[in-house]
């Protein structure tokens, strides 16, 4: 998505800012990366400028250069030291639910007190570290043939909704790719 955005800032003729060194490349960044294979509606671009530039000219220029099938809704100056900080995800998962109330039952289990407690493994380091999701599902709902879930996001670390999917007894698997990214909550 990144080097997306960038081929097509340069192509809109945006003032860009560039990083330094041998190979200098524009200044974007996307807050909170989709996890690969999710689609999403809820993305959101940083784009740093040289000059003052209206943010309508930005996103009519930047949208005239994107692919068909990605739409970009708004854009909007920040502020000096202002920064984009997500505190929350929605994830809608398509999936045929077999048995409604195994699901809801493991939904009321998610709501306890007790720790759920995962194994997440580093690819950088191969280390395995446990990890409690309780603190980061914030709502599960069980839907017509899907489940929506809300999760929290604590100090740049959230639960993954295949960890979720793998609580509720879903075969993540078999669903990770029909999860959408349907809204992003920002600080």
């Amino acid at each position: 998505m990144l080097r997306l955005f960038s081929r097509a800032a340069v192509r809109a003729g945006l003032p860009l800012r560039y990083s330094q060194g041998f190979n200098p490349q524009p200044r974007l960044s996307i807050p909170l990366p989709r996890p690969v294979g999710v689609a999403s509606d809820a993305e959101r671009l940083v784009v740093e400028l040289t000059a003052a530039f209206s943010a309508e000219e930005s996103l009519r220029r930047l949208q005239s250069q994107v692919p068909g099938g990605i739409t970009l809704t708004r854009a909007w100056r920040l502020q000096t030291g202002e920064r984009c900080v997500p505190v929350g995800v929605t994830y809608r998962v398509e999936a045929a639910i077999a048995d409604r109330s195994v699901i809801e039952g493991r939904i009321a289990v998610l709501s306890g007190p007790s720790p759920l407690l995962v194994k997440r493994k580093r690819e950088k380091t191969g280390r395995v570290q446990e990890l409690d999701l309780r603190p980061f599902v914030d709502a599960v709902v069980l839907g017509e043939g899907y489940v929506e879930m809300r999760l929290r996001l604590i100090e740049g670390t959230t639960a993954r909704p295949a960890e979720v999917l793998a609580v509720l007894g879903l075969d993540a698997e078999h669903v990770a790719h029909r999860t959408h990214r349907r809204e992003v909550q920002w600080q």
